[in-house]
């Protein structure tokens, strides 16, 4: 009579746990390579909003670069370092512009700026209460009342923008009154930086001027607005970098060599095709770079601006 014994021998069981073994090992390696799948694809996707955020707020800016500006002074400068570029974009705030008929001095302190005058080296000054003078400066007023705020002394002021056309030189200022003679603007406070010879057809401007910059030490992508401080927008930027390509006759657009990617004010601006940004974002996975790179481009408001240096 045989006898049965029922049960897994040790043989038997030594090879089913190394087949668990196997199969939980398999499992394991694709559960973690899908992981890392996940969270490479994840930072990837992470860097090119990042990226794309900024991108966009730029690309915006070019398209409204030129606003009511005439070619003598540049709505788009580039400034070109290496893979830290800087992009300047201007647009004139208001339709008007106000001639300077005297000489504001370098270092003084003068407090006014005259846009009308009976007699001006400027000829697009007018004489005291030209209908036009007047009404230009009741335009600017106006702006400065709907949209000033308060100085320290609680007037109303707005930023204006002095501009040499033959120079190239301007700066920015703070307007918080107009004459009631019709005759000039009063400047808040400072001392100006540069003279502005009235035969040169300098003008004031209701400017907004916007700088991207890289700061280099914190890898982030900078905005200053006019000449205040700058403010961060994108993090994590290694690379930035600008061309301005140039309208040719008969031709395809190319990269400008000198301005606007160069001087303040030296090329007509009307004449830019487009502008390529190149945007460059790093993030780190597993202590490993991901280095992604964004490019687009924009064309300037050139057709909605001044066909004269005068608007």
């Amino acid at each position: 009579m045989s006898r049965r014994t029922n049960g897994f021998t040790l043989v038997e069981m030594l090879l089913a746990l190394v087949l668990g073994v196997v199969v939980i090992g398999l499992a394991l390696s694709l559960v973690l390579s899908s992981h890392s799948v996940f969270t490479l694809d994840r930072a990837r996707t992470d860097v090119n909003q990042n990226l794309r955020s900024g991108m966009d707020i730029m690309m915006a800016d070019v398209r409204q670069a030129g606003e009511r500006l005439g070619p003598d002074i540049p709505a788009v400068e580039v400034k070109k370092n290496g893979s830290a570029d800087t992009l300047t974009l201007r647009r004139n705030m208001l339709n008007t512009t106000l001639p300077v008929c005297t000489d504001p001095k370098s270092g003084s302190s003068t407090d006014v700026v005259f846009v009308a005058k009976n007699s001006s080296t400027n000829p697009e000054c007018k004489k005291k209460n030209d209908p036009g003078a007047i009404t230009a400066l009741q335009t600017w007023e106006n702006y400065r009342l709907s949209h000033g705020t308060p100085d320290a002394n609680g007037d109303l002021a707005i930023t204006a923008f002095i501009y040499d056309p033959v120079t190239g030189d301007g700066e920015f200022f703070s307007v918080d009154a107009t004459d009631s003679s019709n005759m000039h603007v009063h400047r808040e406070a400072g001392s100006w930086q540069n003279d502005y010879n009235p035969s040169d057809k300098p003008r004031l401007y209701v400017l907004e001027q916007r700088s991207y910059s890289l700061d280099t030490t914190d890898h982030t992508l900078q905005l200053t607005v006019n000449d205040g401080t700058p403010q961060n927008v994108v993090a994590g930027i290694t690379a930035f970098d600008v061309d301005a390509y140039v309208q040719q006759s008969g031709g395809s657009p190319t990269i400008s060599a000198g301005p606007p990617a160069g001087s303040f004010g030296a090329t007509n601006w009307q004449a830019i095709g487009y502008v390529k940004v190149s945007l460059t974002g790093q993030d780190q996975v597993k202590h490993r770079p991901l280095t992604r790179t964004l490019v687009d481009q924009a064309t300037p408001r050139n057709v909605l601006s001044s066909p004269n240096a005068a608007n």
